[in-house]
């Protein structure tokens, strides 16, 4: 049957691409995408559900979030120090000093 060659594990599929040919493990991952890569396709990327529950995507490419810690434990604490305590977090993107938090943001959130 053909579908019999597509359930070989993923470990031992670079022989099927160069080690018959008396290639290496480095070049035989050189010649190309294996049949079984070829049958799967790419890798789905899939949404980071806690990180998709904290922050919210801005239209102008960066993320918000409200300050975390704020929602037990607040009585001996004046309402001064819980009012600047509650301000909106921001990560931004372009030059600015977040954009490296931002770009890890963009990995957890693919489709935000």
């Amino acid at each position: 049957m053909i579908l019999s060659g597509l359930c070989r594990p993923v470990h031992i599929a670079w022989r099927a691409a160069g080690a018959v040919a008396g290639l290496g493990r480095a070049a035989a991952a050189r010649t190309g995408p294996s049949a079984l890569e070829l049958v799967r396709g790419k890798h789905k990327m899939k949404t980071h559900k806690a990180t998709l529950r904290r922050w919210i995507p801005l239209g102008s490419g960066g993320f918000k979030r409200a300050a975390p810690g704020l929602n037990h434990g607040n009585t001996g604490w004046s309402r001064r120090y819980l009012q600047r305590r509650g301000r909106t977090g921001y990560a931004i993107g372009g030059s600015e000093p977040g954009s490296a938090y931002s770009r890890r943001l963009r990995r957890l959130l693919p489709n935000a």
